[in-house]
């Protein structure tokens, strides 16, 4: 019992001598701020003497001393005027591209970063350089440059007679007998075999129609259902395919079928459209009302009309045109709650996306609204069509022309006789019964 109250009083006398110790010692201090000056005093002396091989490395090993922002956008100012005496303008154009991503560039070194990647033809980082330069700067001759890169296209003429557009890559096609599926340039991916075709769904089914009988097909070509009639009438016509349901006709009337053909409810319809943001629109006693994915009715209102998108859809990004009382209203829906945001119109399109909305006034012109109403681009044109990828198409003295959603003319003022809005980046258009494939080089 002895030694072991021995050995706890030694152990005490010990962690107190360490503690004392502890106390007695100085805590040593790294002073990174008085090294990181050293530094740019030695470097800023050989640059005075214009020794700049020596000066580089020291406001390098500076830089990575980690202090303050303001020391670290003094040392890269100093280090990039080292680079352009010392003629090394990789090194200078690598540093301002570490300036320019993290927001503290000048607006001159954005342009000069931009203009290094559009030299590289890298035009989606050059633009996003230019963009971040705009959010520093709100520079008018950064977003010049911008409108002047946004734009590039290539026009591809194809021997089609029908380019049904797509949101996915491969689009179908008719060539005067047959449809069959091409891609962005024009190229044959499917053959043309079947007597209907249409867009294949995000994954990977399509429905087409040979000998008679409706079809799933996959992106292989394989099939993957058929419509026999063996338990039900057989379908009269398919107007879309989205996800895992088909809209089709059958003994007059539009109902929602599974990929098997199979009816998903027993509600039929006179017409309906796509489903898009966790609705349809369906036309029943010829007015149109909204039902949810799983069938069920939203909201008791109806409407005289719907806008409708160039691949069936009502709402976009939430928001839909539609008509009652003889005029048109902006409404949004969110959990299954459409709600009119209270501006009218004498006339609207679909939108095609997240962007401006054509709507029309009393006089017949077209104008832009963005997604919560304002008035973006005045009521001018004879016809419009809803932005999307960034680019539209207006229709000025009879013919379609395209502009930037800060309403200037692009494309060099091409001008066509038809067009359709922009999917992927792909835009179908024709002039002089020509069909034409427009592909941009840059869309989001």
């Amino acid at each position: 019992m002895k030694g072991k109250k021995l050995l706890l009083v030694v152990l005490v006398a010990a962690f107190l001598v360490l503690g004392w110790g502890l106390a007695m010692r100085k805590p040593e201090k790294i002073d990174y701020v008085g090294q990181q000056n050293d530094l740019v005093a030695k470097a800023d002396k050989f640059m005075g003497k214009k020794l700049y091989i020596r000066a580089i490395p020291l406001y390098q090993e500076a830089l990575r001393i980690e202090t303050t922002d303001e020391a670290k956008t003094s040392i890269q100012e100093k280090l990039m005027q080292a680079y352009l005496a010392d003629e090394d303008p990789a090194q200078y154009l690598e540093l301002i591209k570490i300036r320019a991503e993290a927001g503290t560039a000048s607006e001159e070194e954005y342009m000069m970063v931009a203009n290094a990647y559009l030299a590289e033809d890298d035009l989606t980082t050059a633009l996003g350089i230019i963009r971040k330069g705009v959010g520093v700067y709100d520079s008018q001759a950064l977003k010049d440059m911008y409108y002047a890169n946004r734009y590039p296209y290539t026009v591809t003429e194809v021997a089609f007679d029908e380019i049904k557009p797509s949101v996915q890559s491969t689009m179908p096609a008719f060539d005067g007998s047959k449809w069959g599926y091409i891609n962005a340039q024009g190229k044959t991916v499917i053959p043309f075999i079947y007597d209907y075709a249409s867009e294949f769904t995000q994954y990977g089914y399509a429905v087409v129609k040979k000998n008679d009988k409706y079809y799933v097909i996959t992106a292989e070509q394989k099939d993957y259902s058929i419509d026999d009639g063996e338990k039900y009438p057989m379908v009269s016509e398919v107007k879309y395919i989205v996800s895992s349901r088909i809209l089709a006709k059958r003994e007059g009337k539009y109902s929602i079928l599974n990929l098997d053909f199979e009816p998903l409810t027993g509600l039929q319809f006179e017409d309906l459209t796509m489903n898009s943001c966790g609705c349809q629109a369906v036309k029943t006693d010829g007015s149109w009302k909204f039902i949810s994915n799983d069938a069920a009715d939203i909201g008791s209102e109806r409407f005289e009309d719907v806008a409708i998108s160039s691949i069936g859809c009502v709402f976009e990004n939430n928001v839909g045109m539609l008509k009652k009382n003889g005029v048109w209203h902006r409404y949004t829906i969110s959990d299954n709650v459409l709600t009119d945001c209270g501006d009218t119109y004498a006339n609207a399109k679909a939108p095609e996306s997240g962007e401006y909305i054509a709507v029309a006034n009393e006089s017949g012109k077209w104008g832009f609204i963005s997604q919560t109403g304002e008035l973006v681009i005045d009521y001018r044109y004879e016809d419009a069509i809803s932005f999307s990828d960034n680019v539209t198409a207006v229709k000025e003295n009879g013919v379609w022309t395209f502009i930037s959603m800060a309403g200037k003319t692009i494309f060099d003022g091409l001008v066509v006789d038809e067009v359709m809005p922009s999917h992927n980046g792909v835009i179908l258009a024709k002039e002089d019964d020509r069909n034409l494939i427009i592909r941009l080089g840059y869309y989001e």
